[in-house]
């Protein structure tokens, strides 16, 4: 089941133990910029927008998808690549 949350919401669903995972994904659509995953356990979405509840918040550096990560509380520390 897809779920979305915006900054404020990723902030209190982490601090309360609920977010479990991240990962940062090439954008759809994109040349060259990023979004970030969330998963509460089974179920995951992307961060969202402050304004919208469905379009992924697209970073335009992985430094900027990083720090948004390390500002919901996650401390980034693998960056893996897949082929």
């Amino acid at each position: 089941m897809a779920h979305t949350w915006n900054m404020e919401l990723a902030k209190r669903d982490f601090q309360l133990g609920h977010i479990t995972g991240c990962w940062i994904m090439r954008a759809a659509m994109t040349k060259g910029q990023w979004c970030i995953q969330l998963s509460d356990g089974p179920n995951f979405g992307y961060l969202t927008t402050a304004r919208s509840t469905t379009d992924p918040r697209v970073f335009k550096t992985l430094d900027a998808a990083a720090k948004a990560l390390e500002e919901i509380g996650f401390s980034p520390s693998v960056f893996r690549l897949e082929r």
